[in-house]
């Protein structure tokens, strides 16, 4: 048992020791890393490394505990291998060759950790020790002069000096125990070496056959789409839709901003999405009056930009930088068409259908202006904005103001709108594809925002990594090649799919929006059908022929005509808040009430019949009769 110990830490043999420390640090490092990943990569239950689970700590805790007792037993072996050579530089009073030692070690130390430096900035984002790497030191810091691309040269050359510094290492050590530099080369020091180059080698292999894969799935997906998957694609994309004005939308931000508090009698509202109640009291009716005058200006500069379809806004398509493009307008057109809305109601109440009307194509305009936007997130604040053109349609059949010509007008509007639904969410997809393969461009070329690292520079040194990139992007662009977001898998198999894990489940929500629009859309021609009818016999039918079908069951909707739940926002009033001095204002709360109604109702996503309530996720279309 002693021998093999001693012959397991090489206690007598210092140079066979040195080299065989120095292959065990560097390549079972390596070895460790790269089998961590690929049993991450299986899924086969032994490493779950997902980076939206709780468990991320405990996994990385495992990688670190072994990668320490690999530092340990080098550094055992090392270091009886320096204090053998320091007892015979003693003993023939030659001190060169220790001397050498550590200029070489030190060599090794800095090339070393210039080699982890690129792994930083993962760490900064993935790691669960987010505090530790919140702040970048100062001696990472030094290396950020350097050009983003110029890291392949420079990474060649830190790994070519550190392993000139372990030769000289293992070379020094021979010389100062009168061994030969071929006798420091240990069987198992080869084998060793022998299994990391086929590991690497491997791995080199299976990293260029998955980016052929993710090639042709890229070209496949080009071909779908008609366009690139660039940022010079996409511009070229978002130029066919029509001509830009920047300055326009820079004129309309600036008028849009309106007050954020509304003021009634000694107390505020905050306004600040220009939601009002759902019902006019005469308390809320002249404090809105009195908002709208004082804004007058502002107002009606702001609703010259939609009384036709305003042009497109001016966006700089900078290939690595599309994630930081800003959409300043969006915020803005959700606040106006609130507002409108809320104008509308007040029109309607006067009875002065010429500009309720008005105001309601101004919403309709403000729709289509947002079909065109070339985001995710355009495509959902348009969403958004289509609900509240909904809602304009329910209080103008309400007010029963409209000629049968409106009415015609308007199914002509929800006939439009359903056909461009699955338009607009394919070019979301494309949009979202283009984005997504821009940002791994930008890191991978060092474009990316503030990117100071070029990762492509480094795959040939990482193939472990550059599979695992490959193999995250090809998941990705596969989601894309589904008929909408609502195929998506909601969570990715493999828990390796860092990038897949963010994305999907966001993206699939967003499909079930578009259903849900589609679903309004249907429900709301329904009840167009349902007030035709009124208008011919008197009153609303008792059942509905022919109702649509529900996008998210394939049956045939719900109807009602008779006492519903509905969810009404009114004004309540606060004494607790320290939002203001006094601690008085008003606030709009959510308040459920049974009303007599005709309504048109979808499962929604959840797929339960909630009988169309306001609290529930059912998409509905109503008429309030009182």
């Amino acid at each position: 048992m002693k021998h093999l110990i001693l012959k397991l830490f090489f206690w007598d043999t210092p140079p066979q020791g040195a080299f065989f420390a120095l292959t065990f640090f560097f390549v079972c490092s390596a070895l460790w890393f790269t089998l961590y990943q690929l049993l991450w990569l299986s899924n086969c239950g032994i490493v779950q490394l997902n980076i939206m689970s709780e468990r991320l700590e405990r996994e990385v805790l495992v990688w670190a505990v072994v990668q320490m007792l690999i530092a340990a037993y080098s550094l055992i072996v090392f270091s009886r291998a320096i204090w053998l050579l320091g007892k015979s530089c003693h003993l023939l009073h030659n001190y060169r060759p220790l001397l050498c030692v550590f200029p070489s070690m030190a060599l090794c130390v800095c090339c070393g950790l210039f080699c982890l430096v690129p792994l930083f900035p993962l760490l900064k984002v993935f790691s669960p020790y987010g505090g530790f790497f919140s702040s970048t030191p100062k001696w990472i810091a030094l290396f950020s002069c350097l050009p983003p691309r110029s890291w392949g040269i420079a990474y060649l050359v830190a790994v070519l000096l550190m392993t000139f510094g372990g030769f000289s290492i293992v070379a020094s050590v021979a010389r100062g125990t009168g061994v030969a530099l071929l006798e420091t080369v240990c069987k198992p020091g080869i084998a060793l070496w022998g299994v990391f180059w086929v590991a690497y080698f491997l791995l080199l292999a299976l990293a260029l056959v998955q980016s052929a894969a993710l090639s042709q799935v890229r070209s496949m997906l080009e071909k779908r789409f008609g366009y690139p998957l660039t940022a010079e694609g996409l511009r070229e994309y978002y130029q066919k839709m029509g001509p830009a004005d920047g300055e326009c939308w820079k004129r309309f931000n600036e008028k849009a901003k309106l007050p954020s508090k509304l003021t009634i009698g000694d107390s505020v509202l905050d306004y600040w999405n220009g939601r009002a109640p759902d019902q006019l009291t005469p308390q809320f009716l002249p404090a809105f009056e009195d908002y709208c005058k004082s804004n007058e200006a502002s107002l009606q500069e702001a609703e010259k930009c939609f009384d036709s379809v305003p042009p497109l806004p001016q966006y700089n398509f900078i290939p690595g930088k599309l994630i930081a493009m800003f959409s300043g307008q969006l915020s803005s057109c959700r606040q106006f068409t609130r507002l409108e809305m809320s104008r509308m109601r007040v029109f309607l109440k006067k009875q002065d259908k010429a500009n309720a009307l008005c105001a309601y194509q101004r919403i309709s305009n403000c729709t289509k202006h947002l079909q065109r936007e070339p985001f995710v997130i355009g495509s959902l604040v348009w969403i958004a904005i289509e609900k509240i053109r909904h809602e304009a349609m329910e209080r103008l059949l309400e007010s029963r103001l409209l000629t049968d010509d409106d009415l015609r007008a308007l199914a002509s509007d929800l006939t439009t709108l359903e056909e461009r639904i699955p338009v607009i969410q394919r070019q979301a997809m494309y949009t979202e594809a283009t984005f997504g393969q821009d940002a791994f461009w930008g890191m991978e070329t060092g474009n990316a925002p503030d990117a100071t690292i070029a990762f492509a520079q480094l795959r040939w040194f990482y193939p472990q990594l550059w599979l695992q990139a490959a193999r995250d992007k090809q998941y990705i662009l596969q989601q894309y090649v589904q008929e909408d977001f609502t195929h998506w898998q909601a969570t990715p198999p493999p828990s390796a799919y860092i990038f897949s894990n963010m994305l999907n489940p966001a993206l699939k929500a967003t499909g079930n929006k578009f259903n849900v629009l589609a679903s309004q859309a249907r429900a709301m021609q329904a009840l167009l059908r349902a007030e035709a009818y009124r208008r011919e016999h008197g009153d609303f039918p008792e059942t509905l022929s022919d109702l649509p079908i529900d996008t998210f069951t394939g049956k045939p909707m719900q109807y009602r005509y008779g006492t519903a739940e509905i969810t009404e926002y009114v004004l309540k009033r606060t004494e607790d808040s320290a939002w203001e001095e006094d601690g008085k204002k008003y606030e709009l709360k959510p308040q459920p009430r049974q009303a007599r109604c005709v309504q048109v109702w979808s499962v929604g996503p959840n797929g339960r019949d909630e009988e169309g309530r306001g609290s529930s996720d059912d998409s509905c279309a109503r008429i309030r009769l009182e």
